[in-house]
């Protein structure tokens, strides 16, 4: 309890305060903030905060180290007043007392007033005397609890003040929660120059730490900074914590500037550790293998890790291996893929219809179409497109028909090009009774867009 002279002494502050306070509150906080205070304390105490509560909140965010420990004090008697009451009638605060009063206020001391006013006494405290030294647990707690209040820029200096007098794993600690809250704070230069500083200290952040430092920077697209991060989080031993959008960017950073050998030494680490290859950096890898044409190391590769691209991918990669190898050896690269669980569809055996017929191989393509046919694949129209220019090209014109009828019967409906390569076939051939017939079906289908002036029909009656 307050002695007498004391209380005498508060009430005679309030009745000179109260006349100029009276014109800028509307009392509604106020009598909030007092109802709160008299639940927590009883007896003469609560007739104090009640008669004074308005000067400790106008004072709750200045600091002013010369004042007394009971106006240092008076800010806070309203935000908890059990935990400070004990200290009213001392002249100066212990290292242990300040702990005790960062306890006290548990959890609700990360709230914004209140860590402000434990910033103030925390200060206030440490000007007392030369003598007065916090103890390790109060600077590390205090550092927290402005981290948690976003009060980031104090938390910062207080933390490099203390650094080189803090143990290596609490620091880093401390120094992880900041730089956590910068990115989330979306403050890209704090938080990297910070982590910058933690590293240079042989500091080594969390590991949640890092993942939302990543996170950070590929949202902002930072690609050399991704790489920097990362490949130290993987040296430091986190590499079990990459998450697939992280692991996503990495990849892709790395192909960019050509270093397809460092993602695949990246991904065997992660292997290593159990994690798997998430379907982005799996696209951007089968993509880059197949710009360079390494088809062999790229289907190691996706043997090595048991994994098969999406079909866009799957027919990209059969499309270039029959184009850069030849169809004889892209159906053995087809044959690898469905060991992995590859599902062709029409689109698949198009290509290998297509690029048989431009080998001038007839026959290999009418085998393609029929292993279509027994794995109830329903080919496309260019497949169909393919075969009656083979056909025409191998000079089995008589036969165009039999595949435009079995087009017909398999209710694959023609196209323009179905169309001018049938008229270019039967004209090169002279075949007009069948170019009539043609004529009459495009008509009856509604089919009549061929060019004027460059038809094929006008360029074989030329020959």
């Amino acid at each position: 309890m307050l002695g007498r002279s004391g209380i005498q002494s508060l009430l005679a502050l309030q009745r000179s305060l109260v006349a100029s306070n009276l014109e800028q509150k509307t009392g509604k906080t106020f009598k909030a903030d007092v109802h709160s205070a008299l639940k927590s304390c009883s007896g003469i105490g609560s007739l104090v905060i009640a008669k004074c509560s308005h000067i400790f909140e106008r004072n709750g965010d200045t600091f002013d180290g010369k004042c007394s420990l009971l106006d240092a004090l008076q800010p806070g008697l309203w935000l908890s007043p059990e935990t400070l009451r004990r200290f009213w009638r001392v002249s100066e605060l212990k290292p242990k007392d300040f702990l005790d009063i960062l306890i006290g206020f548990g959890t609700s001391a990360a709230e914004v007033r209140n860590a402000r006013f434990l910033w103030n006494l925390y200060r206030w405290a440490s000007q007392q005397s030369k003598e007065f030294q916090h103890l390790p647990r109060s600077n590390e707690t205090m550092v927290s609890i402005l981290a948690d209040a976003h009060m980031l820029s104090q938390a910062e200096s207080l933390l490099l003040s203390l650094v080189d007098r803090m143990a290596l794993a609490v620091s880093s600690e401390l120094f992880s929660q900041i730089i956590k809250a910068y990115s989330e704070a979306r403050n890209l230069e704090k938080s990297v120059a910070l982590y910058d500083y933690a590293r240079s200290k042989h500091l080594i952040p969390s590991a949640s730490c890092y993942q939302v430092l990543l996170h950070f920077l590929t949202r902002n697209r930072k690609d050399e900074l991704i790489l920097r991060v990362y490949l130290d989080m993987l040296e430091v031993g986190f590499g079990s914590c990459t998450k697939g959008d992280i692991l996503d960017s990495v990849v892709m950073a790395l192909i960019k500037k050509g270093k397809l050998l460092q993602v695949l030494g990246i991904l065997r680490q992660l292997k290593s550790l159990g994690l798997k290859l998430s379907k982005g950096a799996l696209s951007n890898i089968v993509e880059e293998f197949n710009k360079k044409k390494d088809i062999g190391d790229m289907m190691n590769f996706l043997e090595e890790w048991r994994c098969l691209p999406e079909l866009r991918l799957c027919n990209r990669i059969l499309a270039s291996s029959c184009t850069n190898l030849g169809t004889d050896q892209a159906w053995l690269v087809f044959q690898r893929l469905e060991a992995l669980g590859f599902a062709p569809d029409a689109t698949t055996f198009g290509i290998f219809i297509f690029h048989s017929c431009r080998e001038m191989k007839l026959k290999s393509a009418l085998v393609y179409l029929s292993e279509c046919f027994a794995r109830h694949v329903q080919p496309g129209v260019r497949a169909y497109n393919a075969i009656l220019g083979g056909v025409f090209r191998e000079g089995l014109y008589r036969h165009a028909k039999y595949v435009f009828e079995d087009m017909v019967e398999r209710e694959v409906t023609p196209n323009l090009s179905t169309y001018k390569i049938i008229l270019a076939g039967y004209c090169r051939y002279r075949q007009f009774d069948d170019i009539e017939q043609v004529l009459w079906d495009m008509k009856t289908n509604g089919v009549n867009d061929l060019p004027s002036g460059n038809c094929v029909f006008s360029k074989a009656l030329s020959f």
